[in-house]
C-alpha cells in the first residue's frame, strides 16, 4: 500500500487520527512526501556534486551552511506553499515564516539533518513536525512537543524511507523506483531491552557524570548492566541511529558538555528533539534530555538547544535511576 492509499483508506476510514481540519492535516503529509522526492533525486543525481560545499555563511543556529542544507530548505517552501500553512519554521531561517494568515497548521523543519556526512554519503534526512495553529507564531511554533499533531523523518541513504507518526503509532515508508512511498511496517515497536549504545565517545572527558557512569557501566567487561555485552554504534546522523534504534532497540545519547555551545546541549528542541521523541514515544519507547521528558519541555525560542537521550524503554530507566 503506498501513501496516498494508506492516508485515503486507512486513515480517513478508519478514523484513526483526529477528524479536525483532517484534510489540511494531510495534504501536508503529501506536500512533505513529495518535497522528500525532490531532495532524493537531488542528492542521487551525479551531477549534484558540490552539495557539500559550504556556502561561506552561518544559519540562523549557528552552523555552516552547505549548498545541500539551501536548496532542501528551498525545495520544502516551495511544496508547502501550496498547502494550509500558516507558519513555516526552519533551522535555515532567523525566524518564522509566514505563508497564509488563514491557515489551520504551522511546521516546524530541519531540512537536512547530519549534512556534515554528505561528501562521505553516509545517510542523512529531513526531520519535521506539525501543530496545529493558535493566533501568534510564538504560541503555535513554541508548543510543547505533547502538542505535535503530527512528526516525521526521511532518511536518504541505501533507501529513502519515511518515518511517520499521527500520535498512533509510528509507520515505516520506502520509496520505490515509481516515486512512491510503499508501507513497510504499520506499527513499529522498539525493544524494550537493548545492547547497543549510540554516542559520541570522543566527549567522555567533557560529559556529565551520569552519562560518564552509565557508560562505563556499559562498558566495563566485568560489570556491564545486566551482564550484557555493548555494542557502540555512531553514525553523526540522527534520523539515521534513530531509525536503528526504532528497528533494533538501543540508547542514543547526545548530553550536554563542557565546550562552548553544547552547555545546553546540541540538538534543537523545536525542530530536531521534539518531532524525534513524538516518533519514539508513538514506537514504546522514551526520549528525556537527561532528567526531564522532552515532549515536556516548553521550548523558550526557535533556535533552543537541548540534551537528548532516547531509546529503549527499560535502558532509559537505567539510566535515570544512576542519575
Amino acid at each position: 500500500m503506498n501513501l496516498q492509499n494508506f492516508i485515503e483508506n486507512e486513515l480517513k476510514r478508519n478514523n484513526e487520527i483526529d477528524n479536525s481540519n483532517l484534510d489540511e492535516l494531510l495534504n501536508i503529509i503529501k506536500a512533505i512526501s513529495f518535497a522528500a522526492i525532490k531532495i532524493s533525486k537531488l542528492i542521487f543525481n551525479p551531477e549534484s556534486n558540490d552539495l557539500d560545499q559550504n556556502i561561506g555563511s552561518i544559519n540562523a543556529d549557528g552552523d555552516e551552511t552547505k549548498k545541500l542544507d539551501i536548496e532542501a530548505d528551498l525545495i520544502l517552501k516551495d511544496c508547502l506553499r501550496k498547502c494550509n500553512l500558516k507558519w513555516y519554521a526552519s533551522e535555515e531561517e532567523n525566524e518564522e515564516i509566514l505563508f497564509d494568515k488563514n491557515g489551520k497548521f504551522s511546521i516546524c523543519v530541519d531540512p537536512l539533518d547530519g549534512s556534515s556526512n554528505i561528501e562521505t554519503n553516509a545517510p542523512i534526512g529531513t526531520i519535521f513536525g506539525i501543530y496545529a495553529d493558535h493566533s501568534e507564531h510564538t504560541k503555535t511554533v513554541m508548543q510543547k512537543g505533547d502538542k505535535l499533531k503530527s512528526s516525521g523523518f526521511f532518511i536518504f541513504g541505501p533507501r529513502t524511507m519515511f518515518v511517520l507518526t499521527f500520535g498512533n503509532g509510528t509507520l515505516l515508508f520506502q520509496l520505490n523506483n515509481k516515486n512512491e512511498f510503499i508501507l513497510l511496517k504499520k506499527s513499529i515497536k522498539i525493544p524494550q531491552n537493548t545492547n547497543e549504545l549510540t554516542v559520541n565517545f570522543s566527549n567522555y572527558t567533557i560529559w556529565p557524570n551520569t552519562t560518564k557512569k552509565y557508560v562505563d557501566k556499559c562498558i566495563n567487561v566485568d560489570k556491564t548492566i545486566n551482564n550484557k555485552q555493548y555494542n557502540m554504534r555512531w553514525i553523526g546522523s540522527l534520523v539515521a541511529d534513530c531509525l536503528r534504534i526504532l528497528i533494533r532497540g538501543g540508547i542514543f545519547m547526545y548530553p550536554q558538555d563542557t565546550r562552548k555551545g553544547y552547555e545546553n546541549g546540541r540538538l534543537r528542541l523545536v525542530y530536531e528533539a521534539n518531532p524525534i521523541s513524538f516518533i519514539i514515544e508513538q514506537a514504546g519507547g522514551l526520549a528525556i534530555d537527561g532528567n526531564n521528558r522532552i515532549l515536556s519541555l516548553q521550548p523558550k525560542n526557535l533556535h533552543e538547544r537541548v540534551p537528548l537521550i532516547f531509546g529503549s524503554e527499560n535502558e532509559i530507566k537505567t539510566y535515570l535511576k544512576i542519575g
